[in-house]
């Protein structure tokens, strides 16, 4: 600005000298306010430099009067380069882990602006790092004293403590809250889903999971396995007036998934629904072999047993080399009494993989029942021996002339 005001005044002097040289004594009339006269026009260039003058002296003035203004911008400045910088600082040191540090840090420099309920927040989270609750508590309270806008976040990171310190049903309470507000935030439902595992409220955690999916757009493949685990929550936890009700509510996908079918069938047994746990079986098994499906059809008692060995029979047909399609078969049959059928299955199966103590069990328990207990016993002797990891004795020792030696 001085420098302008000068520039000014060089070039009006110096036009004001050569124009004046060449109109010495002349005069210039006025009218001011009705009031006319006339001025040398020698005067005109004094005139133009003490307005040029008295210029300068506002902008003088005006200046002194910015001085502190100006002295309150640079403190201003200066305080908020320390802000960030004891924010940089004390971040950097809570993720090397030196959370008190990293606290006093954070709070040596506030400066009153929002700003300043990050900083109390990242402290909260380092004091609940290093089991500080009390103090975690207080520095949230100071976050949302600094900022009205912080209320959201300020819960997010006491659901967050809450979880880890297992408190999932005061988390549940602060999440389901926020979800509501914010029904596409992928954070929060994936905190709300931790919660529902911790509280066992399964069916809510089925909606959450779909919710994770459709409305935040989580992928797929981070969705589907808690989506499972609560899916098999949920009919596990069902109590046998609501277990059908519960069934019925899952997707198609769930009813198809083997392990949630698998759940729903062993809770069916458990309360003597074995007809509805048989078509379960059957429609999951048709649609893909499972070994331990195919265990657990053994448990089934269908009020129609030989339709039911006759299908477990076709099964095994498709699985010749199965060992659990031969202990199924071996099974049923044994619960009809076809000792034949089912002494022949299990030897199968015994050729056909690793032998169990169940399967030895088994075998002996049918060999028994036909009369040859000598055999029978080699079986059970066989059965505890392999509890005790040593090999199989008599009869079993040999399983390639196993058929032969038990006729």
């Amino acid at each position: 600005m001085l420098t302008l005001i000068i520039a000014v005044l060089l070039i009006v002097g110096a036009i004001s000298f050569f124009y004046f040289s060449y109109n010495e004594g002349e005069t210039i009339t006025y009218d001011w306010l009705g009031q006319t006269g006339e001025l040398p026009l020698a005067w005109m260039p004094y005139l133009i430099v003490y307005l040029i003058l008295g210029l300068l002296a506002i902008w003088l003035i005006l200046k002194l009067f910015s001085i502190p203004s100006r002295i309150s911008r640079s403190g201003k400045a200066r305080g908020v380069k320390k802000s960030r910088e004891s924010l940089d600082r004390g971040l950097l040191e809570i993720q090397t882990g030196e959370f008190q540090r990293g606290e006093s840090s954070l709070t040596s420099h506030v400066d009153g602006t929002k700003g300043d309920a990050v900083k109390f927040i990242a402290a909260a989270k380092a004091a609940h790092q290093r089991g500080a609750g009390d103090q975690a508590e207080h520095y949230l309270k100071k976050a949302s004293d600094a900022s009205n806008d912080a209320g959201d976040a300020i819960r997010v990171a006491q659901a967050e403590m809450l979880l880890d310190r297992g408190s999932f049903a005061d988390a549940e309470t602060i999440l389901t809250s926020l979800s509501k507000k914010m029904p596409k935030n992928a954070h929060v439902l994936g905190l709300l889903a931790t919660a529902l595992q911790g509280t066992g409220n399964s069916a809510k955690l089925v909606d959450v999971a779909g919710a994770m999916r459709s409305r935040a757009g989580v992928p797929d493949d981070r969705v589907a396995p808690l989506e499972h685990k609560a899916w098999v929550s949920m009919i596990n936890d069902s109590s046998a007036d609501e277990l059908t009700k519960n069934w019925e509510s899952l997707p198609v996908n769930a009813k198809r998934d083997q392990t949630v079918a698998g759940t729903y069938a062993s809770k069916l047994i458990a309360i003597n629904e074995h007809d509805k746990a048989d078509t379960v079986l059957q429609k999951t098994l048709n649609a893909g072999w499972n070994d331990d499906l195919a265990l657990l059809y053994t448990k089934v008692d269908a009020t129609n047993s030989t339709k039911q060995l006759e299908i477990a029979e076709g099964w095994a047909a498709k699985q010749p080399h199965n060992q659990a399609a031969a202990v199924m078969v071996g099974t049923l049959a044994a619960k009809r009494q076809l000792w034949g059928k089912s002494r022949e299955s299990l030897v199968k199966a015994a050729e056909s993989g690793d032998l169990t103590t169940g399967l030895c069990n088994q075998l002996g328990h049918v060999l028994e029942a036909m009369g040859d207990s000598a055999k029978a016993q080699d079986c059970f002797k066989s059965a505890a021996a392999i509890s005790l990891g040593e090999p199989a004795v008599g009869v079993l020792s040999d399983i390639t002339n196993l058929s032969k030696n038990l006729g």
